[in-house]
């Protein structure tokens, strides 16, 4: 599955688009994604794992600590019927978003590439378990 998500270009003029994707539009569609059995996502090539933040840094958005820009493209590979669904259900959040002036667009693909995750993973309270059998 691929949404691509985007702010609507509505005129040329300061103010012109009130509404832009903020990382809580991300957040959503991570959420609605991950509620709706998606295995593995990415935003823009950073993928997202149990520790992934994503959040506003001044006018732009970090993943993973690094910064991405519209569009933004989020992959998921899951079963496409539920994955498209959990999205696209009316009065759902697509719906919302596009009513906010958000352009969201959801394709079924035939076959997702997300890449792996390359950042280190610094645990201080998780330890392996260590089976005495």
């Amino acid at each position: 599955m691929e949404v691509s998500i985007a702010p609507m270009n509505k005129g040329d003029k300061p103010g012109d688009n009130l509404f832009t994707v903020r990382d809580e539009d991300l957040l959503r569609v991570i959420n609605e994604l991950r509620a709706s059995g998606a295995e593995a996502m990415s935003i823009n090539g950073q993928r997202i794992i149990s520790t992934t933040e994503i959040r506003l840094a001044g006018s732009f958005i970090d993943v993973n600590l690094t910064r991405i820009s519209p569009p933004y493209k989020v992959l998921a590979i899951g079963s496409p019927g539920q994955l498209e669904s959990g999205l696209l259900i009316k009065g759902g959040l697509v719906d919302t978003m596009q009513d906010w002036g958000i352009t969201v667009s959801v394709e079924r693909q035939d076959e997702i590439v997300v890449p792996a995750f390359y950042h280190n993973i610094n645990l201080e309270y998780a330890k392996p378990l260590k089976e005495a059998r």
